[in-house]
């Protein structure tokens, strides 16, 4: 009787989860840039951008855009924050808001599908799995996602615990039950 063997497996150490975070921080920098722009928001704190602003109808047309500048690069030159056009801190929000719903979608999304991988842990050999081996509902890897917050928010001590592990997980996969495995 030939008896199977179940392949060991190999769990994705720091470095290359590093690595892959680098690549995939890149392709969402260009989405968002590419959504933003798809969405004519893109607003930054520079005379010209303000004047192009004014210009669209985003900020008031007697806003003095030098000034608004001068206030953002130098918060003690006296002007009131007051001043500035609350359009514009609605713009910055916007923005904000907007980076982390592509961040999202990006990372939910691409864990849940087939590569069962971001771009970037797919190009650098690794998967996100369940800890018994099966692939991420579209469910958990959200949760995944949103714990992933919890192991930043603490200045990234949440990655700390590979260090520790001999299955290399981090604090937001000890908390939602998931590894990242290399293929």
């Amino acid at each position: 009787m030939t008896e199977t063997i179940a392949p060991s497996v190999t769990y994705a150490g720091f470095w290359r989860r590093k690595t892959a975070y680098g690549i995939d921080v890149l392709i969402v920098l260009v989405l968002y840039l590419l959504v933003s722009w798809l969405l004519g928001s893109i607003a930054h704190a520079q005379t010209a951008e303000i004047q192009a602003l004014k210009d669209i109808g985003w900020v008031s047309p007697d806003t003095d855009a030098a000034a608004i500048a001068n206030q953002l690069q130098n918060p003690n030159s006296g002007m009131a924050i007051a001043s500035i056009n609350t359009a514009f801190f609605q713009k910055i929000l916007f923005e904000l808001a907007l980076s982390i719903v592509v961040s999202a979608f990006y990372n939910i999304w691409f864990v849940a599908g087939s590569w069962q991988a971001t771009p970037g842990k797919h190009w650098l050999g690794m998967k996100v799995v369940m800890e018994n081996g099966s692939p991420l509902t579209l469910t958990q890897s959200a949760a995944r996602h949103f714990a992933t917050g919890i192991s930043m928010a603490m200045l990234g001590l949440g990655y700390l615990t590979m260090a520790f592990r001999a299955d290399k997980a981090a604090l937001h996969d000890l908390i939602c039950g998931t590894r990242v495995v290399r293929v």
